[in-house]
């Protein structure tokens, strides 16, 4: 789960991308 990868960088930018993947 790439997901939990993103969230740990707690970097806004990706978090949006994040969503989208949701």
């Amino acid at each position: 789960m790439p997901d939990l990868s993103f969230r740990k960088n707690n970097t806004p930018r990706i978090h949006t991308h994040s969503i989208l993947v949701v």
